[in-house]
């Protein structure tokens, strides 16, 4: 009786060793579990495993594939798991996590700075050190956020279907495309869901801030029925396939990766104005492996880190691959910082995203169109 006591005591006592993780000092209670949401890619620690670093972030996972690359030849034994997911979706799960104090991913990585200033000013992140962030200009970081890359807004098309003499080459031009040209432009294209995407919210934002056509063009939208995506990707890849002959607004780096593979992709910076934003990152504030994420900050503002964006997306400063310049005006639009935040308000969020989908959403009367 006693031995079969024992022995089902030292069964419970071992489900209990393996149920509960093994804590370092200042980790929180609970470990930080994969999401199930998401695109998760894991990438093996070339070394031999030691360490885990975590990324949640609204970047697709092929333009970070090779900064990870990078970072693990130096950091060879640390596994990097990268989860993807749009820019609202991140937000929505870093502010519940950081709300319910749980365990969170060890770095944030997004294309809607916005998002991490919004999180840093809720006291969800942790300090990065002034040897990693002064080496990037002073408008690119704001207490615990940094930007690594500037994200200009292109217009992309199909280059077997769409004669480069046609191709608008600004917004006011593109109005007059999508009036006058004779084409039919019916559900031929395509611009950022603004409901759906931070992005797509925030290029529009800007588009409104510079310039008083902004209205003309929503309104040349809803008559030509734009059709609405959640991500660059995915106009990219309607653009190349015909589905529709031109997206707005979409980043610059997808462009000039469908050219890069091959596909019939044109990209236009337009010439009055460039709608800009910055993609930053955050270390968070319970996150489980500080280094590493401090480590990965590092690898991504440092000179070889440049290098690379410079290949891939857009550094911080220099020409674009486009060989436009990007003015100090337009970074300074971008500038990490609390003025980010006006255009999350809530009340003026609901209103601008209300009058872009009546405008582009409900097209106008048979008389009103021309």
């Amino acid at each position: 009786m006693k031995t079969a006591f024992f022995i089902g005591l030292l069964a419970v006592i071992a489900a209990v060793a393996l149920s509960v993780p093994t804590l370092r000092s200042g980790e929180p209670l609970e470990t930080y579990v994969l999401p199930r949401e998401g695109i998760v890619t894991q990438f093996a620690a070339p070394g031999g495993e030691a360490r885990v670093l975590t990324i949640e972030a609204a970047t697709d996972v092929r333009f970070m594939r090779p900064f990870i690359e990078q970072f693990q030849r130096e950091h060879t034994t640390t596994r990097v798991v990268y989860a993807d997911f749009l820019s609202s979706e991140l937000l929505h799960r870093a502010t519940a996590a950081c709300k319910a104090r749980r365990a969170m991913p060890d770095l944030y990585l997004s294309i809607s700075t916005d998002h991490l200033v919004q999180l840093a000013n809720y006291g969800c992140a942790s300090d990065v050190p002034s040897a990693v962030s002064d080496k990037v200009p002073e408008w690119a970081r704001w207490r615990e956020v940094i930007a690594f890359t500037i994200e200009p807004a292109v217009m992309v098309y199909n280059t077997r279907l769409l004669p480069p003499e046609q191709v608008p080459h600004s917004h006011q031009a593109l109005i007059e495309t999508l009036r006058g040209d004779g084409r039919d432009w019916t559900g031929k294209v395509g611009t950022y869901d603004i409901e759906k995407s931070g992005a797509g919210y925030n290029y529009a934002v800007f588009d409104a801030r510079q310039s008083a056509i902004h209205g003309r063009l929503i309104e040349s939208f809803g008559r030509i029925a734009v059709r609405t995506y959640c991500c660059s990707q995915d106009m990219v890849d309607a653009v190349a396939s015909g589905e529709i002959l031109l997206a707005y607004n979409v980043q610059m780096s997808y462009g000039h990766a469908a050219q890069r593979a091959g596909k019939s992709i044109g990209v236009v910076l337009p010439t009055d104005f460039q709608a800009v934003q910055t993609r930053s990152v955050m270390l968070a504030r319970n996150g489980q492996n500080r280094a590493d994420a401090t480590a990965f900050v590092d690898s991504l503002v440092a000179p070889p880190g440049q290098q690379l964006a410079r290949a891939l997306l857009q550094p911080l400063e220099g020409a674009t691959p486009s060989g436009a310049m990007l003015s100090k005006r337009m970074l300074a639009e971008v500038a990490v910082g609390p003025a980010l935040l006006s255009s999350r308000d809530d009340a003026r969020r609901t209103r601008f995203i209300k009058e872009w989908t009546l405008a582009v959403k409900t097209p106008p009367p048979e008389s009103a169109r021309d």
